[in-house]
């Protein structure tokens, strides 16, 4: 199902693999966004022993729940020392002595005795949104209308589309599922069939859960991207790989603590997205590919505008410096980096440095490091050299705008009283930061091999729909 399992309490037996014998009761309590919570009515009597040095964190505790279900709690982190707890029964009052643990993820129906067991062969989930950017839809609708009779025959057809599936490294691929709900057998006043889809993560060998989340987040944020609203993942499952089991009992349920920030009811329409599946299913799998493949030159361009999209509630002047942060970091990247040769720059400084004495030298030589990289005004305008179409599509004077950012930034940084005449406020500076995510959004489409052409098409259809929406929004 495409909704998120909100929470859950489960109470059974805990133990730790090295003791299976010392068996404590306790329960289990999940919710999406505070994560795994064990309350044990106990201590553990490996633990016990060692209370001069109560360990704060243990690797892997065993459980099974009182419906007989096999649970593996990897990663729990002691919440507090032991407490003594009064429990008042009918006819005397006990005492328990409590130990609460949070845990980082719950496997369900399988026991890992230790941490290199934990492998999986593929990984499953859902993200918020994909639905809406895909555009796939695997019903067919008619419709039969009969004047005469006053009938109306409607007919609906539902076949699953066909996955989606490209490899996006040496070792992973990744497959986009379909599956649908059971209308079930004996509808009355209504038929509901839902379609929905399922990311897999598979690997070509068995490996650990940390390795398909990170491709899984560069997966996150290329659709983030592409749909220019953060994108979440939830309701996971691993696939194990095991010949004494039946292949449904090697898909364990995985529970680990969500964004609260995710919903998953919320719909889009395409028109708000800077690209759409359908707009690049033909190259989908190239075009992943290249994301994965210049994610170590990305890196620090991406980091600093994702931060942006996954805290649209940031303020605007953070969201500012954020975004000239990413163009400058792009820059340094992909563009030149000196303003003269080493040789020339070298000469230049030898030559500012020879007629100082030692101190002085000592004072200046640190100073003159990074001497030789541009300013941010110089790669602006380098930029905007490079590609002229961007102030005929985003609406800005090329040089003017390179200046008015630059002074922004550095007022803004250094708090040059002298430059605060010059900075951009208001309204101006909020048209001035969609304009800058615009160019970072243009510039990566480029980097992931969208020609020219296709990334003006994009740019100029963000630049229709997406700035008025923001100015509304940010003037309410």
């Amino acid at each position: 199902m495409n909704e998120v399992k909100e929470k859950f309490d489960c109470f059974g037996t805990w133990w730790q693999p090295d003791d299976p014998e010392d068996k404590i009761h306790g329960t289990l309590s999940y919710t999406y966004q505070n994560g795994l919570k064990l309350e044990l009515k106990g201590v553990f009597r490996s633990n016990h022993k060692k209370a001069q040095a109560f360990p704060l964190y243990i690797n892997i505790i065993l459980g099974q729940s009182e419906k007989g279900e096999k649970i593996t709690l990897f990663g729990c982190a002691y919440s507090g020392r032991p407490k003594w707890r009064p429990i008042i029964d009918a006819s005397t009052i006990l005492e328990y002595r409590f130990t609460n643990y949070y845990c980082s993820v719950a496997y369900i129906s399988h026991h890992f005795v230790s941490e290199d067991e934990i492998k999986f062969k593929s990984l499953n989930c859902s993200l918020n949104y994909l639905d809406d950017w895909l555009g796939v839809s695997g019903f067919t609708v008619s419709r039969e209308v009969d004047n005469e009779k006053k009938d109306i025959d409607i007919n609906i057809r539902y076949s699953p589309p066909e996955p989606i599936i490209v490899n996006i490294d040496d070792e992973f691929s990744m497959a986009i599922y379909f599956y649908h709900t059971d209308p079930g057998f004996y509808p009355q006043s209504e038929v509901n069939i839902r379609q929905y889809p399922i990311v897999s993560l598979e690997a070509n060998s068995e490996t650990k859960l940390s390795n398909f989340l990170s491709r899984l987040t560069q997966i996150r944020f290329f659709l983030s991207l592409a749909i220019m609203k953060p994108i979440y993942p939830y309701n996971f499952s691993g696939e194990i790989a095991s010949e004494n089991l039946e292949r449904y009992e090697c898909v364990l349920p995985i529970y680990m603590q969500l964004d609260e920030n995710i919903d998953v009811k919320r719909k889009l329409h395409q028109f708000s997205m800077l690209f759409t599946y359908a707009e690049i299913q033909d190259n989908f799998g190239d075009l992943l590919q290249k994301w994965f493949e210049k994610q170590g030159l990305l890196e620090p361009v991406i980091d600093s505008y994702f931060s942006i999209i996954f805290n649209p509630g940031m303020p605007i002047n953070n969201q500012f410096l954020g975004s000239v942060q990413a163009i400058e970091s792009y820059h340094r990247r992909f563009k030149n980096n000196n303003v003269l040769t080493k040789p020339e720059f070298e000469k230049k400084k030898e030559g500012i440095l020879s007629g100082l004495n030692e101190d002085q030298r000592k004072w200046l030589e640190p100073k003159l490091e990074h001497a030789n990289e541009p300013s941010l005004y110089t790669r602006l305008k380098d930029l905007f050299s490079e590609h002229c179409e961007l102030g005929f599509i985003f609406g800005f004077h090329r040089d003017l705008f390179a200046r008015k950012v630059a002074d922004t930034r550095n007022y803004h940084t250094h708090y040059n009283k002298k430059l605060k005449k010059n900075a951009l406020s208001g309204t101006d500076l909020i048209k001035a930061t969609q304009q800058l995510k615009a160019v970072i959004q243009y510039l990566i489409l480029l980097e992931l091999g969208f020609t020219k052409d296709d990334a003006q098409k994009l740019a100029n259809k963000i630049a229709r729909n997406q700035f008025s929406y923001s100015f509304t929004t940010f003037n309410l």
